[in-house]
């Protein structure tokens, strides 16, 4: 097993993560590094990554839901009435994911939740934040422009509430990440939201 050393990121205790592996390829299931920090904090039983302390979630303002929503996993596209977490409407608003170890990402997806036909992301951007010489510089891994892979069409009756994209060839490793507003939504605002964050790739220990 992958032995994983990592701070309750809310707290002063201190634990240790067994995965079973370190590299986690792109899955259409969500089962992912988030998946398995959840499994790993509940020795074998899944449990929420953020309530474990084994992930933290932060925001640039909370307007509906709550922060452990973001990293929940589920077996069936959750709908937006129970899970959903979206920011104030604010140009530039931010969902923000700290690992407690170090990933090389080779994918990643995210839901919108179902039922809620308004505010689908269209442009918008993941991040990594890279360290180099001492300065902080958040660097974009996927730059989304016009993006229309999450929607619901009455006319077409496209129903696409989770979107999953593989990301180019990235060399380094990132621990924390960021999806940023860059643009207005499907409803022309400014907000971001999503539920069942989820990403992929090789755990650098």
């Amino acid at each position: 097993t992958v032995s994983v050393l990592y701070c309750v990121i809310n707290g002063s205790n201190m634990g240790d993560l067994s995965l079973d592996r370190n590299h986690f390829a792109y899955r259409a299931d969500g089962m992912g590094i988030l998946y398995f920090l959840g499994k790993a904090a509940g020795k074998g039983e899944y449990v929420n990554p953020y309530t474990a302390g084994a992930c933290n979630v932060r925001v640039s303002s909370l307007s509906i839901g709550s922060l452990e929503n973001f990293v929940m996993y589920s077996d069936r596209v959750m709908s937006a009435s129970e899970s959903r977490l979206v920011t104030d409407n604010v140009p530039g608003s931010w969902i923000e994911i700290e690992l407690p170890v170090a990933v090389r990402p080779e994918g990643y997806q995210i839901s919108h939740g179902a039922g809620r036909i308004s505010d689908f992301s269209r442009n918008w951007a993941l991040c990594g934040l890279e360290l180099k010489n001492g300065v902080e510089n958040w660097v974009v891994l996927f730059n989304h422009v016009s993006d229309c892979s999450i929607d619901v069409s009455k006319a077409t009756q496209k129903k696409q509430w989770r979107g999953g994209w593989k990301l180019g060839r990235i060399r380094e490793a990132f621990s924390k990440f960021r999806l940023v507003s860059t643009g207005k939504n499907s409803s022309g605002n400014d907000l971001i939201s999503g539920v069942q964050f989820e990403i992929f790739g090789t755990l650098h220990i």
